[in-house]
C-alpha cells in the first residue's frame, strides 16, 4: 500500500490492484472519452502525477461531455476508481437550506475538493459510494472546465451559448427527485414480494445488510469460478459491469461454466436438500438468509424477477432469470 495525500485527505492506495482493473477495462469508443484521451497524450506532469499515484489510467476513464461553446471549450467530467482506503478526511462541513438561505445563498464553508490543473477532483465519502462499486473501491469525482475540443472530427454534443432558462433547471432536478422516487418504489415493491413468499411458505428470513450483499455476491463468485478463469474479465461480467447490466448467472449464459438448465434445472433445484440459504435479487440490492428453505420449490421463485439462492456452504446454486431464454440455471460442485 502507497500512502498519498491531496489536500485534507491521506489515502492508503493499492497502485497495483488499481492498474490491474484498469488493465481489464476496454477503452471507450464515445466521442467525450476519445477527446479526453486525446488531452491525456499530452497531459502535463503534474496532472500525470495524480493519476499515476493511484495507478489510474485516464485513456480508459468513462467521460461525460455537456456541450461546446464558441471557444471550443468541452466541459467534461467522469468518476474515477481506486483500490484504497481513506486515512484521513477533511470533516464534513453539513448545510441545511435555510442556513444557505441566511448567508443570501452564500456558501463559505472550506471547499475539500482538490484542484490540480484544469482538473477539480471530489473525492467521495463512503457514506455516498454507489452499490455498483468493487468491493474494497473508492471513487473521485473529476471536473474540467477548460477542457478543449480537440478531436477533428466535428462534435457532437449541443454547442451551448447562453446559460439554461431558471424552468429548464427546475425540469431536471424535478427529474432527478422523480426517478430518485420512482426507484425506492420499485425497492419496496421487491421487498413485499419476497416477504409475502416467506409469509405464505412459513420461512424465517432475515435480511441482510448492503456491504453483507456485497460480500456474498464476491464469495458466490469466488465460489463458482473456474480456476482457469481472469478474474478481472469475470467479474466485470458478472458483477460490476460498466455501462451495462451484469448478473451473477452470466457465468453460465456466457458458457464460462457448465451447468444444468431449464426444466432438468428446475427438477434439481426441487429434489435438492435446502437447509440455511442465501437467496439474492440479482436486480436490486436486497438479500435474505433463510433458516431453512427445505419448503422453497422452483415453482415458487417463479414469483420473483432475477434471483439466486445458495446454501451457506456454496455446494451447489440456482438462478432463476427474467429473461425467457435464458435459465434457469442449476450447478453443483463434484
Amino acid at each position: 500500500m502507497n500512502t498519498v495525500q491531496y489536500g485534507q485527505w491521506k489515502i492508503a492506495v493499492d497502485v497495483e490492484k488499481t492498474k490491474q482493473y484498469y488493465a481489464a477495462l476496454p477503452q471507450p469508443t464515445d466521442q467525450a472519452s476519445r477527446n479526453f484521451a486525446e488531452y491525456c497524450q499530452m497531459m502535463p506532469p503534474e496532472e500525470r502525477a495524480f493519476f499515476d499515484s493511484f495507478g489510474i489510467d485516464p485513456v480508459r476513464c468513462s467521460v461525460h461531455g455537456f456541450f461546446m461553446d464558441k471557444e471550443k471549450t468541452f466541459p467534461c467530467g467522469g468518476t474515477l476508481l481506486f483500490c484504497g482506503s481513506y486515512l484521513e478526511c477533511p470533516p464534513e462541513n453539513l448545510m441545511t437550506i435555510e442556513e444557505l438561505a441566511a448567508k443570501d445563498f452564500m456558501d463559505d464553508r472550506p471547499d475539500p475538493r482538490v484542484t490540480i490543473g484544469i482538473f477539480r477532483f471530489d473525492f467521495i465519502r463512503r457514506d455516498f459510494l454507489s452499490d455498483e462499486m468493487p468491493e474494497g473501491f473508492l471513487g473521485i469525482e473529476f471536473f474540467c472546465d477548460d477542457m478543449k475540443w480537440l478531436l477533428k472530427e466535428r462534435c457532437e454534443e449541443e454547442r451551448l451559448y447562453e446559460p439554461p432558462r431558471f424552468w429548464e433547471i427546475h425540469k431536471q432536478i424535478a427529474g432527478y427527485f422523480r426517478q430518485k422516487k420512482q426507484q425506492k418504489a420499485f425497492l419496496l415493491e421487491e421487498q413485499q414480494q419476497f416477504e409475502a413468499l416467506f409469509q405464505r411458505l412459513s420461512i424465517s428470513a432475515v435480511p441482510l445488510s448492503k456491504k453483507e450483499i456485497r460480500r456474498h455476491r464476491v464469495r458466490w463468485l469466488r465460489a463458482y469460478a473456474p480456476a482457469d478463469a481472469n478474474w478481472q474479465e469475470l467479474r466485470a461480467l458478472c458483477l460490476d459491469g460498466r455501462g451495462c447490466s451484469v448478473f451473477p448467472w452470466h457465468i453460465f449464459s456466457f458458457g464460462v461454466l457448465e451447468c444444468v438448465q431449464n426444466e432438468e434445472a428446475q427438477a434439481l433445484f426441487d429434489r435438492e436438500s435446502k437447509g440455511s440459504c442465501i437467496l439474492l435479487n440479482n436486480i436490486a440490492p436486497i438479500a435474505y438468509r433463510l433458516a431453512d428453505a427445505s419448503t422453497l420449490t422452483a415453482a415458487d421463485l417463479e414469483d420473483l424477477i432475477d434471483v439466486t439462492i445458495t446454501p451457506e456452504n456454496f455446494l451447489w446454486t440456482y438462478s432463476k432469470t427474467h429473461e425467457g431464454m435464458c435459465g434457469p440455471y442449476f450447478y453443483k460442485k463434484d
